[in-house]
């Protein structure tokens, strides 16, 4: 269920470590911080998009913003196929170690 916590990791490992954090910044803009090395390929990346969608889908709907997960997915999916077709924010940004 969405909202519970798992007891943190004992110490640093980089096999727990976050590989995507994103947040609002102060300016209203998203902040996104990944790390390529943990996601691997356009493959991998693509297959973790579909499933953060899901999980938007049924957290958005649990919520009570959508009235399914269906309709949350099309949603998403007319949403996110514009804005990769038109953008309206390129971002900005590079690798930082």
């Amino acid at each position: 269920m969405f909202g519970k916590r798992k007891p943190a990791p004992s110490g640093h490992d980089v096999n727990n470590s976050p590989f995507l954090v994103a947040y609002r910044g102060e300016d209203g803009g998203m902040v996104v911080k990944l790390d390529p090395a943990r996601v691997g390929s356009a493959g991998a990346a693509g297959i973790m998009l579909a499933d953060f969608m899901r999980h938007f889908a049924r957290a958005l709907t649990q919520y009570g913003a959508a009235r399914s997960e269906e309709e949350a997915t099309a949603d998403m999916l007319t949403i996110f196929k514009a804005e990769v077709e038109s953008p309206t924010d390129i971002g900005s940004g590079s690798i930082v170690n």
